[in-house]
């Protein structure tokens, strides 16, 4: 399935910390706010190609997944990235993190 998706330019970008370690926030023009999905894979240790995927295939929160133009240090550049609308965050972390968990031989108490 090759979707063509629009490239979203956020009005706000800013620099957040998840685990000590540096990711991108975004503002879009309609006011959702979103993270980085790869900045937040590599956090937590997860494959970032494998996590879209699932979130495109979970339609519970596919329809957060956008496209969007992440300016790079120094703003001379741009790069384009998935970001998740924070209002699923949580529900895509708690699962990523209890999956990797369980694939790793943790175990919960």
């Amino acid at each position: 399935m090759n979707e063509e998706r629009q490239v979203i330019i956020p009005i706000e970008q800013a620099e957040i910390f998840f685990y000590e370690e540096a990711i991108t926030a975004v503002r879009l023009d309609d006011g959702r706010i979103g993270a980085v999905i790869s900045q937040m894979c590599k956090v937590i240790g997860v494959d970032r190609a494998g996590q879209v995927q699932r979130i495109r295939n979970d339609e519970t929160i596919a329809h957060n997944l956008v496209i969007t133009q992440i300016r790079t240090k120094g703003a001379l550049s741009a790069r384009r990235s998935y970001c998740l609308g924070h209002s699923l965050l949580a529900h895509w972390y708690r699962y990523k993190t209890r999956s990797a968990k369980a694939t790793r031989g943790y175990t919960t108490l």
